[in-house]
């Protein structure tokens, strides 16, 4: 493990078409944020679990749905338990669960001193935990 700071970051789109299982691919970020061992494979399982994506855990990722994928990346930006969680559309294509998941663990990222950055076309999204907001006009 380093001392550098830790991002987590969910893109609007994420690459479907990865030649991936999602298991396989977050336990390959997991490695390149350094974790390592059998804390690696129980972050793994447990990131997969929360968001309710264990049972296609190994299955190709070219084969899942948009929401399927979105839990792939959401799981992905929160593996490292990042300080900075930056979420572009990440609410998009998630089941409510999976919605709320996100939003507990946006809400522990603040509690813990951490930050978050995001982007929502849901004016009301996390309304009670934002300590500023802008709001982007013309394109």
């Amino acid at each position: 493990m380093t001392d550098r700071p830790r991002t987590g970051y969910v893109p609007e789109r994420f690459p479907p078409s990865l030649p991936f299982s999602p298991r396989d691919y977050l336990t390959h970020l997991g490695r390149v944020h350094g974790i390592r061992g059998a804390g690696l494979a129980d972050r793994v399982d447990e990131c997969l679990d929360r968001l309710g994506a264990a049972e296609y855990a190994e299955r190709p990722m070219r084969s899942l749905s948009k929401g399927m994928c979105q839990k792939v990346a959401v799981a992905q930006a929160l593996l490292p338990r990042p300080g900075l969680l930056v979420l572009d559309e990440a609410w998009t294509g998630l089941d409510q669960a999976a919605r709320e998941v996100l939003d507990e663990e946006v809400a522990r990222r603040l509690a813990g001193g951490g930050t978050v950055v995001f982007v929502d076309h849901d004016s009301q999204r996390l309304a009670g935990l934002i300590s500023e907001r802008w709001r982007l006009a013309g394109g």
